[in-house]
């Protein structure tokens, strides 16, 4: 007998037991769905909670979104995709709980918010792979800046940084910017360094693209751009080592590079190129 076949006995063994135990009201599967859930075992508690779905009556469905909220929010997440799907089963479950009265206004209001925090890191991570994910349905029901910014974003790394999109990505990015200049953009530590990851790879693949002259008007953001002003010097750097040597031993491509490098800088903002030794 193998490892998955003693588990699935015991299982077996386990809820006959219980079957036999508990008397009549609650579910025994939800009983059981709800057993597992307070010992941390989330996988094994929504196996619990789907087989009894057919069976929750109305006194019960509050609690039962509630707890189906909380698995999806907390269980374990293999790849980003998953996480995704979980965080989209979060937000529905949550949305019932609250239609059922299960929390007061307040309460749903820090539960929402850890579940935007949650997705908005996941969200991050998705589009810095440029996979698409189901999760843009849940920011496009939020208005506020941030989310608007990421569901540019989602459509810029998924449209190949088409002229279309640039358009939206700078307008978006210019109202996140003075949100966060009025200090009305709270991130956590976690969320502002993902979210300053973001921005440096796309303001990078922005510049050495022909639509470079965008970034002119992130220069002088908090957001973003020290990464990658940090990056520009860096490269500069490169550069300035292999101006150094004689142009003799200078291939014609490395001085065409450095050429376009430092016209392109000078552009967007001339400051970096006269603060170079």
């Amino acid at each position: 007998m193998n490892a998955s076949s003693v588990y699935k006995s015991i299982v077996t063994t386990f809820f006959l037991t219980i079957s036999l135990t508990y008397s009549a009201g609650q579910p025994v599967l939800y009983k059981m769905g709800k057993y597992y859930f307070k010992k941390n075992k989330y996988d094994l508690s929504l196996w619990f909670m789907n087989q009894s779905r057919n069976k929750i009556s109305r006194d019960i469905r509050a609690e039962y979104y509630d707890i189906l909220f909380e698995i999806y929010l907390k269980k374990q997440k293999h790849t980003i995709k998953e996480s995704a799907s979980n965080l989209s089963y979060a937000n529905r479950y949550l949305k019932r709980a609250y239609k059922y009265k299960r929390y007061s206004d307040l309460e749903y209001n820090q539960k929402a918010q850890e579940l935007y925090d949650s997705s908005l890191c996941n969200m991050i991570s998705i589009i810095k792979n440029g996979s698409k994910t189901r999760l843009v349905k849940y920011f496009q029901s939020h208005n506020d800046e941030l989310s608007q910014f990421l569901l540019s974003s989602y459509n810029l790394e998924t449209n190949d940084y088409n002229s279309e999109h640039i358009g939206l990505y700078t307008y978006s990015l210019k109202k996140l910017i003075n949100t966060h200049k009025n200090n009305r953009l709270e991130l956590s530590e976690k969320s502002k360094t993902q979210l300053d990851e973001l921005l440096e790879k796309q303001f990078l693949r922005l510049f050495n693209s022909n639509n470079y002259k965008v970034l002119k008007n992130f220069m002088h953001s908090e957001i973003g751009m020290n990464s990658f002003k940090k990056n520009i010097a860096s490269q500069s750097n490169v550069f300035q080592q292999l101006l150094s040597d004689t142009l003799s031993t200078i291939s014609s491509i490395d001085v065409a590079l450095s050429k376009d490098f430092y016209d392109k800088i000078n552009v967007i903002d001339p400051s970096l190129v006269s603060a170079d030794p």
